[in-house]
């Protein structure tokens, strides 16, 4: 029972890497840029861009089942959604015990995240 229990939970954690990252990632490389105005983020300029490209892997509309059930599912089209999860996704981004995104799936660069951080508290 106990070989079982080891087993599935590797197994699942192996299938959440494959779900919510891209090849890059499984292959240790950089994920692709994502160009954003820094000096001035805003959906229009690059946010959905990036949240779209680093974001709904997980959780977008054609989230994988073997994503975690508590994964908050988004309609990433809409920046209200995005918006309605603020303050959880900054403070996940800032905890390095528990960080977002979680560290099987596609990495976000410190960069990225001060953007997304600054236009979150905007």
């Amino acid at each position: 029972m106990k070989f079982t229990k080891i087993f599935s939970v590797s197994t699942l954690t192996a299938l959440s890497t494959v779900a919510c990252s891209r090849a890059e990632t499984l292959a240790e490389l950089e994920p692709p840029q994502v160009a954003v105005d820094a000096q001035n983020p805003t959906w229009n300029n690059g946010i959905a861009n990036l949240v779209k490209e680093r974001c709904a892997s997980c959780h977008g509309a054609r989230k994988e089942a073997f994503v975690p059930a508590s994964t908050p599912l988004l309609d990433f089209t809409k920046e209200n959604e995005f918006r309605s999860v603020r303050f959880r996704s900054i403070a996940r981004m800032k905890d390095l015990a528990n960080p977002m995104p979680p560290r099987y799936a596609d990495p976000i660069s410190e960069s990225e995240a001060e953007v997304l951080i600054r236009y979150l508290e905007n």
